[in-house]
């Protein structure tokens, strides 16, 4: 069974020129899963130009019932 420590986090970003489909997250400052309760992860997501950001969808792996997490802010830079 999964584990928050074999959870993935996933990230679509969709704009004006396209999607760039779910991408999983990994953190470039720290080697510890972006999925551990208390953290903070930078993270980049190399796409062609999709102009204006029209949606985000974050969500994870973890399939077990009742198991949810917490996002407190998304912050895009280009």
């Amino acid at each position: 069974s999964e584990t928050s420590s074999t959870t993935e986090i996933l990230v679509k970003l969709d704009g004006q020129m396209g999607s760039t489909g779910y991408r999983i997250l990994k953190d470039r400052t720290s080697s510890k899963r972006p999925s551990q309760q208390g953290r903070t992860i930078q993270s980049v997501i190399e796409a062609v130009s999709l102009m204006s950001i029209h949606s985000i969808t974050i969500g994870h792996t973890n399939k077990n019932t009742g198991v949810g997490w917490y996002l407190s802010r998304v912050i895009l830079r280009p």
